[in-house]
């Protein structure tokens, strides 16, 4: 299979020999899980940002190709926040006021989740987590509500786009005069 995969951050779309394993629905998108002559990882192809796919012809035949016997789609899953994967990460959050701690509490975020009950009555949240990029968008969901406490270098990326995200709102600053990526 040879899909042209747009990626919204690539001038030009890339084309893939990729081999697909895999089809996941997350949050109204398709993605195709697979291998690529691009990458030695597992890749994710979203569905809807393919331009063409086609088959691959070799000598007047559609060429084919073998999924590996130890292919296992919820190895590659396992322990994301989310599609996107990434470095095991311990992360430690703070979560600022009773409703919120109520809310996620009455949820299954994480497979790894663990809350603490602090002195002075707060509770953090500690989850492991392989990726921390769509968990990243999750905590600016909350805003003031969640405090990122470890990892610092997602503290502080957190706060850069939440002062970034107020300064816009402040000096009415149009979306298309930055460029900062998602």
């Amino acid at each position: 299979m040879a899909p042209g995969n747009r990626i919204p951050a690539l001038a030009e779309p890339r084309t893939h020999q990729f081999d697909p394993y895999t089809l996941i629905a997350y949050k109204g998108g398709r993605y195709l899980a697979g291998r690529s002559n691009l990458s030695d990882q597992v890749l994710y192809l979203a569905v809807e940002r393919m331009r063409h796919v086609g088959f691959i012809e070799r000598d007047g035949r559609n060429e084919r190709f073998l999924m590996p016997a130890s292919w296992r789609p919820e190895r590659h899953t396992e322990g994301a926040f989310g599609i996107v994967d990434g470095p095991e990460t311990e992360v430690e959050l703070l979560i600022c006021n009773p409703e919120t701690e109520m809310y996620l509490r009455s949820r299954a975020i994480h497979p790894t989740q663990k809350f603490h009950r602090q002195r002075r009555g707060k509770t953090t949240l500690t989850m492991k987590v392989r990726g921390t990029t769509e968990l990243r968008n999750w905590i600016l969901g909350f805003g003031p509500w969640l405090q990122v406490l470890k990892p610092a270098e997602l503290r502080a990326e957190v706060s850069a786009l939440l002062s970034a995200a107020s300064r816009s709102y402040s000096h009415r600053q149009s979306c298309s005069s930055r460029n900062e990526s998602r």
